[in-house]
């Protein structure tokens, strides 16, 4: 990269760095060791229905394009 190119790409990182620090400020004041929140810990069978829900509906939508694809995605690549 040229200079300028190296100073932009800083630039963002700079930016990017700042936007995640600011807006994750919360999740710097969490206390780990509250109770409260060890004992509200995920549960794995929720976990579990979520994945294969979100597994389901991606074939889904993968079969669908599949079945109903047009002459025009055969020259995308």
């Amino acid at each position: 990269l040229s200079r300028v190119g190296t100073t932009i790409v800083l630039g963002f990182l700079t930016l990017l760095y700042a936007g995640i620090n600011m807006f994750c400020w919360s999740a710097v004041q969490l206390k780990i060791n509250n109770p409260d929140l060890i004992s509200k810990s995920q549960n794995w069978y929720r976990l579990l229905v979520y994945y294969m829900l979100r597994f389901i509906e991606n074939a889904v939508l993968l079969l669908m394009w599949y079945l109903y694809k047009t002459d025009i995605y055969m020259y995308v690549c």
